[in-house]
């Protein structure tokens, strides 16, 4: 039988999957298959996503289109909402495009403790991103000692992650929306206890003066 002796990274291209064959270099923005998912020997083609085909749909039935933001860390939102602006048809219900995300993010009353409850998240998706699947951790149960790779992981989530206190938070949220010409905003928040995720929500509320009055005694 023959073996093969070309680039390991063709083969992961091949697969379709990351198989994890060049060490660290696999958990970085290097990753061949982050930067080129398809098959080695068709160039030029950009990764196929089903949320460009839902922006065309919603382009086409001129409907308003949201993209969830927070299952892909962001990756393709600028391709998706382009190509909806630019496809949109306007209808009797909907005369122009509404564009919409759908965003993770946690506020707490400080930013530790809100850094604290991201460590659930954090262990979750690089644990994902080794092919692990299991429940949701508590914060104080999701650290574990990381490898390089494993940290340079960590390190992204961070830079790209919405956590702090409802300032911090709000005005990420302000600079996305801003950036991204949108007309909605929705926030997804998941924790593992539900007080931390019902806290975020209200201090975001507060943060955008969307708290309503409520009983105290309820």
């Amino acid at each position: 039988m023959a073996r093969y002796v070309g680039p390991d990274c063709r083969l992961c291209r091949r697969e379709g999957m990351q198989l994890y064959l060049k060490g660290d270099r696999c958990y970085t923005d290097k990753c061949a298959i982050e930067r080129r998912h398809y098959p080695p020997g068709q160039h030029g083609q950009r990764r196929s996503k089903l949320s460009d085909y839902g922006a065309q749909l919603a382009a086409y039935f001129g409907l308003p289109y949201a993209f969830a933001y927070f299952f892909s860390e962001g990756f393709g939102v600028e391709q998706a909402l382009e190509l909806y602006r630019k496809n949109y048809r306007p209808s009797e219900q909907n005369p122009q495009p509404i564009c919409t995300i759908c965003v993770w993010a946690l506020a707490a009353d400080s930013e530790e403790e809100a850094l604290f409850q991201f460590k659930s998240r954090e262990r979750a998706m690089i644990d994902r991103k080794l092919g692990i699947r299991q429940p949701l951790l508590p914060p104080a149960e999701a650290a574990r000692a990381y490898s390089s790779a494993e940290l340079a992981m960590a390190e992204k989530l961070h830079r790209k992650a919405i956590v702090g206190s409802k300032e911090q938070v709000a005005e990420r949220l302000k600079q996305l929306a801003q950036s991204l010409e949108l007309d909605e905003l929705v926030i997804v928040t998941w924790t593992y206890d539900a007080a931390p995720r019902h806290r975020s929500y209200e201090l975001l509320a507060q943060a955008f003066g969307m708290e309503k009055d409520r009983d105290p005694s309820t």
